[in-house]
C-alpha cells in the first residue's frame, strides 16, 4: 500500500575476518603502488610475506581490556601501522617491531633489532653492529678521527664486572672493509637519556639489567646516526623519517625500543597495550574512555 512506511535495514557490521581481508588487500595494493612510484625496499625483502606475518601478530594482539586489536582500532590506523612497517623493510616475525594498541589506534614500533636492521638497510656496507659496557676498572680509550670515535683499547677482566660501577657504554659498527665507527656515552649521558623516559630510568629493566639497557641506549643513538644521514631515495622513505621524528618528540607516549621478550619475559597479555620509554621499558597507559567497543570504520 502507498501509505505504508518503509523501514531501512541498519548497515551490517563488518566481521573481524572481513576487516582483516580488506586491510590486507588495501595495504598490499598501496605498497605495490608506492613501489611503482619509486619506493625502494631492502633486497630480498618480500612485502607480502611480512604483511602476512604482521597480520598474524595483529590478530593475537589485545588491548589491556583483553579485546582484539582489530575490534577496537580503526581500520585506517591498522593500515597505516602496516604501511610504516613495510616502508621500513621490517618484519615482526624477526622481532624487528611490535604492534601496540593506543586507545583506538594501532601503532607499529621499531624494536632494538629493528634499529639494527634499518641501519644495515640504509648502509649495505655494514657487516655487524654490537655494543659493550665499560666498567670502572677497565682499561679503555678511544680516539676521534674525522669527527667519529674509534675504540683504541678496551681490556676487561671478569672481576671488573660490577653493575654498580658502570662507567659508560659504547656501540660499534663494523664495516665490510674492516673499518669501524663507534659511539660512546658516559654513565651520566646514559642516565640523562633515561631521565627523558616515563620511568626516569627506575624501571625493573633499568635496575636489574643496567648493562643491557646502557648498551641499547648507545646502540640506538649510533644506528640513528646512520639511517638519518643516509640517502632517503635508496631505502628510507620520507614517511620513515617523520615517524622517527615523532618518536623523539613524544617519548612518553611512543616506544623507541621495546625490550626483547627474552629479557623481560613479557607475555602477549601485557605487551599488547603499553607505552615505553626511549629504551623500551614498557608502561601501561591510562584507559581511553572514548575507546569504541566495536570495530570502527
Amino acid at each position: 500500500m502507498g501509505n505504508e512506511m518503509q523501514t531501512t535495514q541498519p548497515a551490517r557490521q563488518m566481521t573481524l575476518a572481513e576487516a582483516r581481508d580488506k586491510i590486507l588487500t588495501d595495504v598490499d595494493k598501496s605498497i605495490r603502488e608506492k613501489t611503482k612510484s619509486g619506493l625502494v625496499l631492502p633486497k630480498n625483502y618480500v612485502p607480502f610475506n611480512a604483511l602476512q606475518a604482521a597480520m598474524l601478530t595483529i590478530q593475537q594482539t589485545l588491548d589491556k581490556d583483553k579485546k582484539p586489536a582489530l575490534s577496537v582500532c580503526t581500520q585506517e590506523s591498522v593500515k597505516q601501522s602496516l604501511l610504516e612497517m613495510l616502508q621500513q623493510g621490517l618484519n615482526p616475525s624477526k622481532k624487528q617491531g611490535y604492534f601496540i594498541v593506543f586507545g583506538n589506534r594501532l601503532v607499529f614500533l621499531t624494536s632494538y633489532f629493528g634499529e639494527i636492521a634499518k641501519a644495515k638497510y640504509a648502509d649495505p656496507n655494514i657487516d655487524e653492529i654490537y655494543g659493550e659496557v665499560v666498567y670502572d676498572k677497565d682499561e679503555f680509550e678511544y680516539a676521534i678521527k674525522h669527527g667519529y670515535k674509534e675504540i683504541r683499547l678496551h681490556v676487561q677482566k671478569p672481576e671488573n664486572i660490577d653493575l654498580t660501577k658502570i662507567k659508560g657504554a659504547y656501540a660499534t659498527i663494523l664495516y665490510k672493509d674492516g673499518h669501524e665507527v663507534s659511539e660512546y656515552m658516559t654513565k651520566a649521558q646514559i642516565e640523562n637519556s633515561w631521565s627523558k623516559g616515563q620511568t626516569r630510568g627506575k624501571s625493573d629493566a633499568h635496575i636489574l639489567s643496567p648493562e643491557e639497557m646502557s648498551k641499547k641506549t648507545v646502540l640506538r643513538r649510533l644506528c640513528k646516526s646512520v639511517y638519518n644521514t643516509s640517502d632517503d631515495t635508496e631505502i628510507m622513505p620520507d614517511e620513515a623519517a617523520q615517524i622517527d621524528q615523532e618518536i623523539d618528540q613524544q617519548q612518553n607516549q611512543q616506544t623507541i625500543d621495546i625490550t626483547p621478550p627474552d629479557m623481560l619475559q613479557l607475555s602477549a597479555e601485557n605487551t599488547s597495550d603499553v607505552r615505553a620509554d626511549e629504551d623500551g621499558v614498557i608502561q601501561e597507559p591510562e584507559k581511553d574512555p572514548t575507546q569504541p567497543a566495536e570495530f570502527p570504520s
